[in-house]
């Protein structure tokens, strides 16, 4: 038990014998002032009042958290200041929007000259949830079958220039992948139909693979100048690539 100064030991038992709680006497501690000062400052005055004085900076309390208001503030200000979620991430809405567009209009030549490969991964992810509600769980198969495919055709490309600058492994794969759009609406419609090898399913399967190839192929070639005389080598692997989709939709 600690020792208690002599000031104090008078005031711990009443009248009675009773105990009571020790009256804090500032006094009886002359070094408290040196550990209250990190407080504060402040000391307990006679009757338990708490003396607190203002710090400079400070919130008015003393309790050394100078300028509460201040920091709070400039917390804000840093919250502002940075960027977006989708921004760090590296998703570029508006890109995908604007590669989206330019798949759907057959007749158009997008611009390929980004790599984002958010839009490719959300069109695998679409895929392969519109191939589960048909009772077929493909995710791993499609998302594996983008890579392999992606890095495959990164290698032939590359091969069939033979000089000069290639196309990046990063690029390759968001032009295979905005590609694959026509893919995604064939698996979607192919739930409402009566058959999936009927006469139907089976021409709406060849255009969606022309119309992938060429789109494909048109940014391949748009994105490698040197393979301009070579379209029909580079189409090749692409139809061979999109009709394994279709596989997949089918099966």
């Amino acid at each position: 038990m600690a020792n208690v100064p002599p000031g104090a030991q008078g005031q711990a038992h009443g009248a009675g014998g009773n105990m009571q709680f020790m009256d804090f006497n500032a006094q009886a501690y002359p070094n408290y002032a040196a550990y209250g000062g990190g407080m504060g400052g402040g000391a307990y005055a006679g009757g338990g009042t708490t003396a607190y004085p203002p710090q400079a900076g400070g919130d008015g309390y003393g309790f050394g958290f100078g300028g509460a208001h201040q920091g709070g503030a400039s917390f804000q200000g840093q919250e502002e200041d940075e960027p977006p979620l989708l921004e760090e991430l590296g998703v570029d809405p508006k890109q995908i929007y604007r590669r989206t567009m330019g798949v759907l209009h057959p007749f158009k030549q997008e611009d390929t000259s980004d790599e984002d490969l958010a839009g490719p991964l959300m069109f695998c992810m679409a895929m392969g949830a519109l191939h589960l509600l048909a009772g077929k769980l493909h995710f791993g198969y499609i998302l594996g079958w983008s890579t392999l495919a992606s890095l495959s055709m990164y290698w032939l490309l590359n091969q069939i220039i033979g000089g000069g600058d290639g196309i990046g492994l990063n690029r390759c794969g968001s032009i295979l992948g905005y590609a694959l759009l026509p893919m995604v609406g064939y698996s979607a419609i192919v739930l409402f139909l009566p058959s999936k090898t009927g006469t139907l399913s089976m021409a709406l399967a060849a255009l969606c693979v022309m119309w992938s190839s060429r789109k494909a192929s048109t940014g391949l070639i748009q994105a490698m100048p040197q393979s301009e005389g070579k379209r029909m080598i580079v189409t090749y692997p692409c139809m061979m690539l999109y009709c394994l989709y279709i596989v997949f939709a089918m099966s």
